[in-house]
């Protein structure tokens, strides 16, 4: 991920400022990498995440697969 995106992101904001994990924030920045995704001309990308706990903590991850676009 690229750093401009990751700053980009409403939940990477919310968690530098002490904020809790949002679920509404992880599906709305998932659509962002999409949408970046989409602008470098992969037309047929999926983004999915899911969040893992352990503990106190929790780690989302974004997974994509995608397909240049013609």
């Amino acid at each position: 991920m690229t750093r401009p995106l990751m700053t980009g992101l409403g939940l990477h904001r919310v968690l530098s400022r002490g904020g809790a994990l949002d679920p509404y924030l992880v599906q709305v920045d998932g659509e962002r990498i999409t949408g970046e995704y989409l602008r470098k001309g992969y037309l047929d990308v999926d983004v999915r995440s899911r969040v893992e706990r352990q503990g106190d903590a929790a780690t989302v991850i974004y997974t994509s697969t995608r397909a240049r676009g013609r």
